[in-house]
């Protein structure tokens, strides 16, 4: 089996049942606590299991404590062996865990464990002296991932899963370059202001005459920052977007790439995980009246993934229909894409769909508000379905668009997620475009 990160994991539900055995893939959020010494997390492993650990910020605002000072070479221990704690051959004070009569270190980084050493319930501990964890004081969040197969018939132990699908929406790179795709391709076009659409029709030539657009070229960049927390773990992500189009000589047909990159980091990790992705596409109207469009497109994404996120890259296929519509002096627009995509043995179905309202405010500004869904209509993982427990996000924006001249403009807002427990997200974000 592939190495998948725990980013990517957490995305797996409880269970799956199939036609020839069932898979246990789940994640789960504990907490452990620094005086409690071995505490059962209640998930059942066993031996050659796939397991992984994430641990996360501490409760305590300095990190774990011991012997009223800072837990000494953080969750990784003081870099030596103790011969009277839990594990005498690991680290003292480091992060520890026990399956069955089998012990061994985790430590303060994303920890994998291809194959579990033994059966039974997994156990977490401080790597302490038995009857000196009074002195301790601190906890820390311990996300953990596992992954079990057995064919039909076998002992069915599983743990009680708490789903955190809520938090991957965001960081599964499926996902996350999925709504991007949808937003900058599906709604890249935007209400026009007056003064400016005045100046765009001066250049197109007179009224009802069918002339090229003099500048049929775009160049658009954006930044977007986001802040996330889940939970008590809390990190963020950091876009950069830089994207070409262009259109035919009747402006009926579009096409272009956009480049997209990516650092996810934790604020309790040293590491970030940088990630880019290719987009391009081509759409083209399929019904013009005077006050509306509608249009079909097709969309690929190319994944380049950081290899300590997870080991392959990946790609995704997608199609699209969506339309816009004239209302008085606004804009609505709408759209809907279903976008198939694989990293290694990995793959997803995704349904997106959005609306948008674009408002003019004077001759040079507009305002924009916007709310799209993603929908996880299919999971697989190595040719087996999986059910997941939070299948549908809902994400919404506003913005303030700022019209220097037809060729050159400027944007900035702030996107939320609604509809996902224990989990806030806030995004920043600024972009411009130039028309040439």
């Amino acid at each position: 089996m592939k190495k998948v990160r725990t980013f990517l994991l957490l995305y797996f539900a409880s269970i799956l049942v199939c036609g020839s055995g069932t898979i246990y893939a789940g994640t789960k959020n504990v907490l452990i606590s620094s005086q409690g010494g071995w505490q059962n997390t209640g998930i059942y492993v066993q031996q050659g299991d796939w397991l992984c650990f994430t641990p996360m910020a501490p409760l305590t605002e300095q990190g774990f404590e011991w012997s009223s000072g800072r837990w000494t070479g953080g969750f990784g221990g003081t870099g030596y062996p103790i011969s009277t704690t839990l594990v005498p051959t690991v680290s003292a004070y480091s992060v520890v865990g026990k399956i069955g009569n089998s012990a061994f270190n985790i430590g303060g980084d994303i920890k994998d464990i291809d194959s579990a050493p033994d059966t039974g319930y997994l156990f977490i501990a401080m790597n302490d002296t038995p009857g000196e964890f009074g002195d301790n004081s601190g906890d820390v969040l311990m996300i953990i991932s596992h992954y079990h197969y057995e064919e039909n018939g076998g002992d069915q132990h599983h743990e009680e899963t708490t789903s955190v699908c809520k938090y991957t929406h965001r960081s599964n790179p499926i996902t996350r370059q999925s709504l991007r795709t949808f937003k900058r391709v599906v709604f890249a076009e935007r209400i026009v202001p007056r003064a400016v659409d005045e100046e765009m029709r001066a250049d197109e030539g007179e009224e009802g005459e069918k002339r090229p657009y003099l500048k049929r070229h775009e160049a658009s960049a954006d930044l977007e920052y986001e802040t996330f927390k889940l939970n008590k773990a809390e990190g963020n992500n950091f876009t950069v977007r830089a994207g070409l189009g262009r259109s035919n000589a009747d402006c009926n047909t579009f096409y272009g790439f956009n480049v997209f990159v990516n650092n996810l980091s934790f604020d309790n990790l040293d590491d970030s995980f940088n990630n880019s992705y290719v987009n391009v596409y081509y759409k083209g109207y399929i019904r013009e009246t005077d006050t509306g469009t509608v249009s079909l497109g097709v969309t690929f994404d190319y994944m380049f993934l950081d290899a300590d996120y997870c080991d392959d890259d990946g790609y995704g296929i997608g199609t699209m229909i969506a339309g816009k519509q004239m209302l008085n002096n606004s804009m609505l627009s709408w759209g809907v894409m279903y976008q198939g995509s694989m990293v290694g043995d990995y793959s997803e179905g995704l349904v997106n769909g959005g609306l948008m309202l674009g408002v003019p405010i004077g001759e040079r500004f507009a305002f924009t508000v916007d709310c799209f869904g993603i929908y996880t209509a299919i999971m697989e993982y190595d040719g087996e379905e999986i059910d997941i427990d939070d299948p549908f996000m809902l994400n919404t924006g506003l913005y303030f668009d700022i019209y220097v001249s037809s060729i050159f403009a400027i944007n900035a807002g702030m996107k939320k997620v609604f509809l996902v427990e224990d989990y806030t997200s806030d995004e920043i974000v600024i972009g411009a475009g130039y028309r040439f």
